[in-house]
């Protein structure tokens, strides 16, 4: 059952690339967003195999 985890990971990166977008589209940027954004995507990324490993076990049983 890979989709399932890999839909997760594509949720969480829609919602900081919706946030992104608002921020773009308000022409309100703020460093903030741009530095947590790109830490959490730097941990996603680093942690995605043992992530999705887990949640396929989670939804196998």
């Amino acid at each position: 059952m890979w989709l399932i985890p890999n839909l997760i990971i594509a949720l969480g990166l829609l919602i900081v690339s919706g946030v992104g977008f608002l921020a773009i589209k308000r022409n309100s940027y703020n460093w903030w967003y741009a530095i947590i954004g790109a830490v959490l995507i730097s941990v996603l990324r680093y942690y995605e195999t043992e992530f999705i490993q887990y949640m396929n076990q989670v939804f196998a049983s």
